[in-house]
């Protein structure tokens, strides 16, 4: 334990863990509202496909600016990109607390996935050249899992205050205070993160030529490994996105009957689940290698996921959540430190806008696809979808991957 204890500082003296610390005081807001966002859509007079069509907007939105920010990331450097776009997201939130139809949130997704377009690559790339590469599923979990222990009782808090207020009142509040979170704490990685990455003097329009002619350089020098996770990822994205914002539709007044409560509540317990799991999943990881571990998880989430639908109150969707919890965190560390371990640093912008940009076409159909089936076939048809096409992939993982030999190296930014 004390092995795991002195690995755990020497992660979070770097850059990881002010992104730690800043993300969780974002999350302590952000997390009041995200669980009850398809609520919300609901509740401005948004249809169940047009909750699925405001998230497949906004994934739309994201893919478009891919093909410059991995350039952008690898160009002008991560810092700057996380810092500046950090603070644009902020008047986004402004949009979502003053929406008066569900129209404007369409509007709110949109900008805010634009924006998140252009800083992921060079936020992907901040914590992959942060991560040491003898720890780095215990550093991935604790990146993940660290900043949602931070914010662990705000969807219980969300749910409360909504049940109390109404979902629109609530929720315009919850909106304010991400706001001013969000500026905080991109003050904060202003004055703490250090870059990871020299800035190359190239001129923009210059890296995107170069990211646009560098797809066969990449293919050449990149490990098989690496595209095929790429494809296994997004498979994934399709998946999970087909019932993303059912869960808690089908889960509250629609079919269980749950209040927006006791949902907090189970979001809580599974959060823990997930924190908790993540972080003693990575440890052994680190150790024994990760293949094992996201094999598990892709044959064992999908049946969680598709016995969902026969839940017959909150003691059955508790029980499944957190079945669904415990078999996600199996590989949400692993799988990560698995794309990293066959990415070179070189080309870790580009490859994470790759990554992005061949999961967003997914994420865009698997949001239409699942509001489609939700309204006009049945309610429990998007979570069945979920558990086939992630059992398939699953398979796909299972014979085409296997265990990194050799884990590329980081800078840790200290």
């Amino acid at each position: 334990m004390s092995g795991v204890w002195s690995r755990t500082k020497r992660i979070l003296r770097g850059n990881l863990g002010v992104l730690i610390l800043t993300t969780g005081l974002w999350n302590i807001a952000g997390s009041l509202a995200d669980p009850y966002f398809a609520l919300y859509v609901l509740a401005l007079g948004g249809s169940y496909f047009e909750v699925g069509l405001t998230s497949a907007v906004g994934n739309l939105f994201m893919l478009m600016p891919l093909v410059f920010a991995g350039s952008l990331a690898d160009v002008i450097g991560r810092k700057r990109l996380v810092v500046f776009l950090g603070f644009l997201l902020s008047s986004i939130y402004i949009i979502f607390s003053q929406a008066p139809s569900w129209e404007f949130l369409l509007l709110g997704t949109a900008l805010n996935a634009l924006i998140h377009g252009f800083r992921e690559p060079a936020f992907a790339s901040l914590v992959a050249d942060s991560t040491p590469p003898e720890d780095r599923a215990l550093a991935i979990a604790l990146w993940q899992r660290i900043p949602q222990a931070i914010s662990l009782a705000s969807p219980v808090v969300g749910g409360v205050v909504i049940d109390r207020l109404g979902v629109v009142t609530a929720m315009r509040g919850f909106y304010v205070i991400t706001c001013f979170t969000c500026i905080a704490s991109h003050i904060l990685r202003y004055k703490y993160l250090k870059e990871t990455l020299t800035a190359n003097k190239t001129d923009i329009l210059e890296g995107v030529k170069a990211t646009l002619t560098e797809i066969k350089e990449i293919a050449s020098h990149v490990p098989r490994q690496a595209l095929i996770l790429i494809g296994i990822n997004a498979a994934l994205h399709l998946a999970l996105m087909t019932s993303d914002s059912y869960w808690v539709i089908y889960a509250t007044d629609d079919v269980v009957g749950l209040t927006a409560s006791q949902w907090g509540l189970v979001t809580l317990v599974q959060n823990i689940i997930l924190i908790v799991c993540t972080i003693l999943f990575s440890v052994v990881a680190d150790r024994y290698g990760n293949f094992r571990f996201v094999l598990a998880s892709l044959l064992l989430t999908p049946i969680t996921i598709a016995l969902f639908p026969f839940s017959q109150g909150f003691t059955h969707v508790l029980f499944l959540r957190s079945a669904y919890s415990l078999a996600t965190s199996l590989r949400t560390a692993t799988f990560s430190a698995m794309f990293i371990d066959n990415s070179p640093r070189e080309f870790r912008g580009r490859l994470n806008a790759l990554q992005r940009f061949a999961s967003r076409p997914m994420v865009v159909s698997g949001s239409l696809l699942g509001g489609y089936l939700y309204q006009t076939l049945s309610k429990p048809a998007p979570f069945f979808f979920n558990a086939l096409v992630m059992s398939a992939t699953g398979l796909a993982f299972l014979f085409l991957m296997k265990e990194t030999p050799q884990k590329e190296d980081s800078d840790r930014g200290q």
